[in-house]
């Protein structure tokens, strides 16, 4: 369980990062949205090989 000291960073932490997002133009915003939207459309595309390739239920047998 996580100690004063470390929500009260964490916090800190979040709404600095608020901050920051506030501060970010549209333009580097869908630069990041973009950049998690590949990221997500690789990682399905990982995991469905893995389903249709039947690796996937092979690892969960073991």
């Amino acid at each position: 369980m996580a100690g004063s000291e470390e929500v009260t960073k964490a916090v800190e932490e979040a709404k600095l990062a608020q901050q920051n997002w506030k501060k970010t133009d549209i333009n580097e915003r869908a630069k990041i949205f973009i950049r998690i939207g590949n990221e997500i459309l690789k990682r399905s595309q990982k995991l469905r090989t893995l389903i249709t390739t039947g690796k996937l239920y092979l690892s969960f047998k073991k």
